[in-house]
């Protein structure tokens, strides 16, 4: 019985002897062409929508970073505020106290 009947057939020419194991696939190049576009394709996307998603989120990071020093700013204003009310209080109570006037 030859090679072929039995199914033991190689898939390298001249490497009758090679057990199916052992035999090596090689691609053709018609294989290789679509992973290939595929590769392609996506690289344009990340490079057409890289740019754009980064602009947005560093528009939203300087929002974000705004509203945080609008509300520091308000805290210190609100502090400096209640800090003034209190040292006019300390300084009216020294001034209507006839021991220290």
């Amino acid at each position: 019985m030859d090679n072929e009947s039995q199914g033991s057939e190689s898939r390298e020419p001249g490497a009758s002897s090679a057990s199916p194991a052992f035999a090596r696939w090689r691609p053709s190049a018609r294989s290789l062409g679509l992973p290939i576009v595929v590769f392609v394709c996506m690289a344009a996307v990340v490079m057409v929508t890289g740019p754009l998603v980064y602009r947005h989120e560093a528009a939203d990071v300087r929002a974000r970073q705004g509203r945080e020093l609008v509300a520091i700013r308000d805290l210190n204003a609100a502090e400096i505020s209640r800090w003034m009310a209190d040292e006019r209080v300390g300084a009216e109570a020294a001034g209507a106290n006839p021991v220290l006037s």
